[in-house]
């Protein structure tokens, strides 16, 4: 949740609110995803999970880049996103020092990769909001796309990520197979994001 004084509430995770979650829906040939400061995934629409090929929410990019070896194959330029990674978390520890799911997120980080400490020591601090982002997916192969980062108003540390492919690129055609392969298997019907919150109930007669 949100506290009224633009910081993300101690411990608690963003609600995505229900109009942004509509806005998700209008990239229907391209990846994109809603992520808080702590780089966890808060929703994504049905490109961005056959993407990752599990539902994101509950997915920690950190996490899975950093601890969930089996996994590091998805990134073909794993190095370059260990640096921006830690970089982003160095900032984010800047801005929110008291929030603790991400003091306990880092400690996590440090106490199971080698190279997370020592990329932190190395005490960089950067917020990439633009540039090539290469995935090697298991059924599609290469995916060269380019992410784009865009702060959400009014909503402290959540982005919108959109991955897109260059026009005609062997990235178009991959990501149209993609969305192909998951129309045949069914992945639509994978819950790839929160629900939308219903508005409250009125207290009072309006009149």
């Amino acid at each position: 949740m949100i506290s009224g004084k633009g910081v993300p509430a101690a411990g608690g995770r963003g609600r995505v609110r229900p109009e942004v979650l509509r806005v998700l829906d209008l990239f229907a040939g391209v990846p994109a995803l809603i992520m808080d400061h702590r780089l966890d995934v808060l929703a994504g629409n049905s490109l961005a999970g056959l993407l990752y090929g599990r539902p994101l929410p509950g997915l920690n990019t950190a996490r899975h880049i950093f601890l969930e070896e089996a996994e590091r194959g998805l990134y073909a330029g794993w190095e370059t996103c260990t640096l921006d990674v830690v970089g982003h978390l160095r900032l984010a520890a800047g801005k929110y020092p008291e929030d603790p799911r991400l003091a306990s997120l880092i400690g996590e980080l440090a106490m199971g990769s080698e190279r997370f400490r020592r990329l932190w020591a190395g005490a960089d601090v950067r917020a990439r909001t633009h540039g090539r982002k290469a995935y090697r997916h298991p059924l599609v192969g290469l995916l060269e796309l380019h992410q784009e980062n865009f702060a959400l108003p009014d909503e402290p540390g959540m982005e919108l990520l959109v991955l897109s492919a260059a026009p005609g690129s062997p990235a178009e055609d991959g990501l149209r197979l993609l969305a192909g392969l998951g129309a045949d298997s069914g992945a639509e019907r994978v819950p790839l994001r929160p629900a939308a919150t219903p508005p409250p109930a009125p207290t009072g007669t309006s009149l």
